[in-house]
């Protein structure tokens, strides 16, 4: 598999000592954000945490939980079956789905929809798969285009049928 051959080399002490060096910086980041608690990264962040404890207080957490993990699930499935759109993408492994998954998030989080974000980061993971940069880019905007049609779809649904949905209920004044 291309991606072992190109990792394969790396000695045992790499991995640790990015590993240390990861959480050097996070024991740093830390302690910047327990100083720095009323600065807007400070809010985000501790407002993520409590966004997280609030988990532990719902009624139906594991209901929640099991929603979360299935819409994922079905995100990074979504993401496998695309691979087979094109024949070069259609022997890649479900590990590079779920990798086109979670660095693609970051892309589409980065710009607006992730457009040309998106394409390049999924291109980038892809190459590392063994896959040209011309098949990855276009893997890339047949899987966003997909996605963005998805939602346009499902947003036009969602509109013309909520005023059909709360019909019955009074609007809160």
């Amino acid at each position: 598999m291309p991606i072992q051959e190109k990792f394969g080399h790396i000695a045992w002490w790499i991995p640790v000592l990015f590993l240390l060096c990861c959480g050097m910086a996070a024991f740093i980041a830390i302690k910047w954000l327990m100083k720095h608690q009323d600065s807007k990264i400070g809010k985000f962040v501790f407002g993520l945490g409590d966004g997280i404890r609030s988990i532990a207080q719902m009624e139906n957490k594991f209901l929640f939980l099991l929603y979360t993990v299935g819409i994922w699930g079905s995100y990074a499935t979504v993401q496998y079956i695309a691979f087979y759109t094109l024949n070069e993408t259609s022997n890649l492994p479900i590990g590079a789905a779920f990798s086109c998954m979670t660095f693609g998030s970051f892309g589409v989080i980065a710009t607006q929809g992730g457009l040309g974000a998106y394409h390049f980061i999924i291109q980038s993971i892809l190459s590392l798969y063994g896959l040209a940069k011309e098949y990855g880019f276009a893997y890339a905007w047949i899987s966003w285009g997909v996605q963005n049609l998805v939602f346009v779809i499902g947003g036009l649904f969602a509109l013309l049928y909520l005023p059909f949905a709360n019909k019955d209920k009074k609007a809160a004044i």
